[in-house]
């Protein structure tokens, strides 16, 4: 994604993740990420004691943390945009399916949020872009 983003001048930032555990049910199935990203190949994983995940992110709610430095940021929205615009330069279809609000309400005020589904490729939706 990284190369992708470079590539095509998505604005993107590598500045790792923090999968935190709320509570020793959580915290036992970071393990399994553990093992799991290793044998993916990612590199620089450690799993952290709630100290230690304070340090990188002081107002983490959590027992215990996978850090994971070669995680990052992008707008996907624009990720989304260029995927759609390369499929259209090969020939195929890409469209709006559908839009719709998703309305919630927090501390009393009702918040409004619209997105879109996209389309692209043989009917089957492959790509989404929210506005949010």
């Amino acid at each position: 994604m990284v190369e992708f983003c470079t590539r095509h001048g998505i604005p993107h930032e590598v500045c790792g993740k923090l999968i935190v555990a709320t509570n020793s049910e959580e915290a036992a199935r970071l393990e399994d990420l553990l093992a799991r990203g290793v044998a993916n190949g990612l590199e620089g994983l450690r799993l952290l004691a709630r100290e230690a995940m304070l340090e990188i992110e002081p107002h983490a709610g959590g027992v215990r943390a996978l850090h994971v430095p070669s995680t990052g940021i992008t707008d996907y929205a624009a990720v989304t945009a260029k995927y759609a615009e390369i499929a259209r330069q090969h020939g195929r279809k890409c469209g709006q399916a559908r839009k719709w609000w998703d309305l919630t309400v927090r501390e009393a005020r009702l918040e409004a949020r619209q997105a879109t589904q996209w389309w692209c490729g043989l009917g089957r939706e492959i790509l989404r872009r929210g506005m949010w």
